[in-house]
């Protein structure tokens, strides 16, 4: 009897290490493949304090660039309003890069006017990010009247055609 339970502990003590240990996932820059509707706000210091919304569409193919098109359908693209000032881009452009640093499906997009910092939220079954989440990190000081502090959500829309 005392064997029995000693073998049935192990058993228990095996499935629960098992069941703790999680292989890390790999994401690749396939992982943001299509176009996703954004929205993000900005938030400011009272000194040079500066109100932005934005609206738009990022649209990436899955090997590192964010595409535009200044025709129809426009693909990459937003409309801000800066402290009531309205203003729409078109053919907006950028690299990106899946670097899983410092967390799974984590990277970076880099663009004119800064360095963004993003997370996948969501992955499907054919590997491609529902979602995901970011902010920006670094200002390039080569765009002025904008906001310091950017933070924001993407969802998908569907795929690049």
């Amino acid at each position: 009897m005392k064997i029995v339970l000693t073998a049935v502990a192990a058993a228990g003590l095996l499935a629960a290490a098992s069941g703790s240990a999680q292989a890390q996932i790999a994401y690749t820059n396939s992982v943001l493949l299509g176009c996703y509707a954004h929205s993000n706000t900005s938030l400011d210091t009272p000194s040079n304090a500066v109100g932005q919304d934005t609206v738009g569409t990022f649209c990436f193919d899955g090997n590192g660039n964010e595409v535009g098109s200044s025709g129809t359908p426009g693909l990459s693209g937003h409309v801000t309003s800066t402290d009531g000032v309205v203003k729409t881009k078109t053919d907006q452009t950028a690299t990106y890069s899946v670097t899983n640093t410092p967390g799974d499906g984590m990277g970076t997009i880099v663009e004119k006017c800064g360095t963004f910092t993003f997370s996948v939220a969501h992955v499907n079954a054919q590997g491609v990010a529902q979602s995901f989440r970011f902010i920006l990190t670094k200002s390039t000081g080569n765009c002025t009247g904008g906001p310091t502090m950017v933070g924001g959500s993407a969802e998908y829309q569907g795929p690049l055609n």
